[in-house]
């Protein structure tokens, strides 16, 4: 007897494509004028209206709510991706070294193949995209030509601002839900990546010369690397604390974590979002610091503040500006069940 564990996202995932199915379904009926399928195919479908979500999907929801529940929120630590940026740029360089005596052998195509892999991990550890969007970057979109920027706008930033322009190449790419986003480039990482590009070197190193992807497998291949597997294959050997967080999920909240640590304004922040592909709302729901560390670090200032009775103090003032004494926060026992009333209060109005 074979068990089969599936988890709950399926059951949210599988509902959507059987209507999907039911309504192509349908369609299918109406055009051939059979009408015996089409009312069943309806029939399926206000079936699945009125049970699928009390009946499955509603449950798989609950669950995964529940184990998600107090379960720990880990991000990147900053020393695990220098460890890994370090590393990436090691390969980086021995590889290039080797291209560059251009003797087409098979320790060429290794070569060529661990830059591909180095470059395609920076990529994405740098500007912290998708794995997905990265990988499947194509030579067109890398190929084409930078518009000049305006003279006007140039003007109007910092000479840091100006050379930092300068230093960078920036590309536009797909992404998530039809969405075009940008891609960063180093002086460095620019260099290799018109390596990668280069169709003598690439036919040299054993990929087809009709693969049109900037990241190409190799082999014969007209498919691409995935970042994914990149990504996990050298975290596990930089050295890293917990490599098993240098994703590039986890990587996105980092930085998002860090624009929540800076205090940014409205527009910087939405800036940020813009620029990892997020809506500023889905960025500030599911991208920015662990809700439980603020509830603890800033909203407990609160409570502390309530308890002693001193609301003059917190009268006007951000929860940053609030400030309170360093033995505040020793409440005796019978305190906590009246800052639990508070946190009740809190969350209603």
């Amino acid at each position: 007897m074979i068990t089969v564990t599936l988890h709950p996202s399926f059951a949210i995932n599988i509902g959507h494509d059987l209507k999907k199915c039911a309504t192509v379904l349908r369609s299918i009926a109406t055009e051939e004028e059979n009408s015996v399928l089409e009312s069943h195919a309806q029939a399926f479908i206000q079936l699945y209206t009125s049970d699928w979500n009390d009946e499955i999907s509603g449950s798989a929801r609950r669950l995964l709510q529940n184990r998600q529940m107090n379960k720990p929120k880990l991000l990147p630590l900053a020393s695990d991706v220098g460890k890994l940026t370090s590393h990436l740029k090691e390969i980086q360089t021995e590889a290039l070294a080797v291209i560059e005596k251009k003797v087409f052998n098979a320790e060429f195509s290794t070569a060529f193949k661990s830059l591909s892999e180095s470059v395609l991990a920076q990529i994405i550890l740098f500007n912290r995209r998708r794995q997905g969007e990265v990988s499947k970057m194509l030579i067109s979109h890398v190929t084409t030509k930078e518009p000049e920027h305006s003279a006007d706008i140039q003007s109007s930033l910092s000479p840091l601002e100006r050379e930092l322009l300068d230093s960078f190449t920036r590309i536009e790419i797909p992404g998530k839900r039809n969405n075009t986003v940008a891609v960063l480039f180093t002086e460095q990482l620019k260099t290799s990546v018109d390596v990668l590009v280069d169709l003598g070197l690439r036919h040299e190193a054993g990929i087809v010369d009709d693969n049109v992807y900037v990241f190409a497998a190799s082999n014969g291949s007209h498919g691409f690397i995935r970042g994914s597997d990149i990504l996990r294959k050298f975290s596990n050997v930089c050295g890293a604390e917990n490599p098993q967080l240098l994703r590039s999920t986890s990587l996105r909240k980092h930085i998002a974590t860090l624009s929540q640590v800076m205090n940014l304004q409205k527009y910087e922040l939405d800036q940020v979002a813009r620029f990892l592909g997020h809506d500023v709302r889905i960025h500030r729901q599911y991208y920015r610091l662990p809700s439980d560390v603020m509830q603890t670090a800033k909203v407990a200032k609160i409570l502390i503040a309530m308890e002693r009775g001193d609301m003059s103090a917190i009268r006007g003032k951000s929860l940053d500006e609030v400030d309170i004494g360093p033995n505040d926060g020793m409440l005796p026992s019978w305190c906590f069940n009246r800052c639990y009333s508070y946190c009740v209060l809190l969350v209603l109005y």
